[in-house]
């Protein structure tokens, strides 16, 4: 573990220590990264019992799945609604997944339109199913794609734009790396370099930046083959 990794544990540990409820949660999800469910369990516990909803959202899927806890479904729905009426987006689609196993799907609806509004992609895909088979309304579905948006584009910021643009830069750099190989390896061997071109298709970026990535591609070729000729 990198220095900077124990300096961040140990920072955990020590808000955990006087109550700091994000900082609970955190060292609740190590203990389970290292399979100690209950000790992650018990520090999600005490983090719910501050208010936080993360904590009451990961306590109702230990619940639901026992982990490091009984499985308890009255539990489970319990720290949903807790996590949900605190604005939990993902607590409150789960909240909808419970009533549609329940046979309750006009319930359903509900907490998933709510949810598709904060910004859940899962929801969004189930109005979209619902829409499909009848069950939601074009006009409630159109609403609810449009609050969906809406929650969508106010996350945007001049930071996460800038840490998408380095995720690209860091794809597209890769892929030049795996296309240089391929070449070296042309060289060396003959042939089209076989995995390195699957290298660089698997790292080649999807909708949003893919289009320009394959335009740049595609004009790299004809200059190549003009060069040859």
């Amino acid at each position: 573990m990198a220095k900077t990794e124990k300096d961040s544990e140990t920072n955990y540990i020590n808000r955990a220590a006087v109550n700091d409820p994000r900082a609970l949660v955190q060292v609740g999800i190590n203990h389970n990264n290292r399979g100690d469910h209950q000790r992650a369990a018990e520090h999600f516990a005490k983090a719910a019992d501050l208010g936080d909803a993360e904590a009451h959202h990961m306590l109702s899927v230990w619940y639901r799945n026992g982990i490091g806890v009984e499985k308890d479904e009255k539990k489970e729905v319990y720290h949903l609604e807790q996590a949900a009426i605190d604005g939990h987006p993902q607590a409150r689609c789960h909240l909808g997944c419970v009533e549609e196993r329940n046979g309750r799907i006009d319930r359903a609806v509900k907490h998933w339109i709510i949810a598709a509004n904060l910004g859940d992609d899962d929801s969004i895909e189930a109005l979209k199913n619902c829409y499909a088979h009848e069950v939601v309304s074009k006009e409630n579905y159109a609403s609810a794609l449009r609050g969906y948006q809406a929650a969508i584009d106010a996350t945007k910021s001049p930071q996460r734009e800038a840490a998408d643009k380095a995720e690209e830069a860091r794809k597209l750099c890769h892929c030049k790396a795996c296309k240089l190989n391929r070449r070296r390896l042309e060289r060396k061997f003959g042939g089209e370099g076989g995995s390195c071109a699957e290298e660089a298709k698997h790292h080649q970026p999807e909708a949003g930046g893919s289009s320009q990535l394959r335009h740049r591609s595609k004009a790299g070729r004809r200059n190549r083959n003009r060069s040859r000729r």
